[in-house]
């Protein structure tokens, strides 16, 4: 099992959702209710996808180049953006997942929407609005001059990094947006977030990526050697669309409580999980969420609803 930031609010949320998205979908198996499950799982809404290009431009298009101590043009970033936004836009209306075969890894542009798949209508206003905020965010990042500067001293900065490390006998997985690591001081985690209101602080998130970054396996193009500790990684999450930062940094208290917290939340899977074979495990084994309203958006709501024990849920959802 792998435990994440993102499987942890999976779980609070449904275990059943939970299930699909990290125990039942496989990309390999032949088993096509399995197949869907991982398919399922590439569907975003517009306010995830949104931001999913967002952090591919900053990526892709800026950190990179920013490597060799260039920084790309405002107008080649937006530039690139609306052309991620324009193919992905057209695979996603042009395909549809469910029971399909399709493999995300052949398709450049590759994108799924929920709406599309659920026969939602996505209007223009609602596209036109999903780029304006793309395109507000880009520009937001580019205002960020004082921390542009840190970036540009850093002697390496590696985006979308996976991170992984043993903990309570499970994978622990963090992949921070940015690391900046530099040469007299301890490394920097940037987090871009894409939130229209922006009122949830994301400090449980960033201290766990600042433990995995400490405990995990020091990757090949990692330039430092030096044992660091969670204290001297700073934190800077990013609320673009407000232009806002929040910075933190971790102490002793506070690590304790977020490695009690990933303990806690292990300990509270595995017990659902019990002794049975991974395999063996079903769907029908998990309870569902208490709140109905959240199975609005759930990817999984095809497979879910599939068992006629789920009906009533089903015309609660929509009342």
């Amino acid at each position: 099992m792998i435990w994440s930031v993102s499987k942890h609010k999976a779980f609070r949320r449904c275990q059943r959702q939970w299930f699909y998205s990290s125990i039942y979908k496989s990309h390999a198996s032949k088993d096509q209710r399995r197949y869907n499950a991982y398919l399922l799982s590439k569907l975003q809404s517009i306010y995830a996808w949104r931001g999913s290009i967002v952090d591919k431009i900053i990526s892709e298009e800026v950190i990179w180049p920013l490597n060799r101590g260039v920084l790309p043009k405002q107008g080649k970033a937006l530039e690139k953006a609306k052309e991620y936004f324009e193919a992905q836009l057209e695979f996603a209306q042009s395909h549809t997942l469910f029971g399909s075969r399709i493999r995300p890894s052949d398709h450049e542009n590759f994108a799924a929407l929920f709406p599309f798949e659920y026969g939602e209508i996505i209007s223009e206003e609602d596209l036109a609005k999903a780029w304006d905020d793309i395109s507000t965010a880009i520009k937001n990042f580019y205002s960020q001059e004082a921390l542009i500067l840190q970036l540009s001293k850093a002697i390496k900065l590696i985006p979308q990094r996976a991170l992984s490390y043993q903990y309570y006998g499970q994978t622990v997985r963090a992949v921070p947006d940015l690391i900046a690591f530099f040469l007299n001081q301890g490394p920097l985690i940037v987090d871009w977030k894409v939130h229209t209101f922006g009122t949830t602080d994301a400090w449980f998130q960033l201290g766990c990526y600042a433990i995995a970054i400490v405990r995990c396996n020091s990757h090949k193009d990692f330039p430092s050697k030096s044992r660091i500790n969670a204290e001297e990684v700073d934190l800077i999450e990013v609320q673009l669309l407000k232009n806002q930062q929040r910075i933190y940094r971790l102490n002793t208290e506070d690590i304790n409580k977020i490695g009690g917290r990933i303990a806690q939340s292990i300990d509270q899977m595995n017990l659902v999980l019990g002794d049975i074979p991974r395999k063996e495990l079903q769907p029908i084994d998990f309870l569902v969420t208490k709140y109905p309203s959240n199975c609005k958006t759930c990817s999984f709501r095809m497979l879910c609803w599939e068992n006629e024990q789920w009906q009533e849920l089903k015309q609660i959802s929509f009342l």
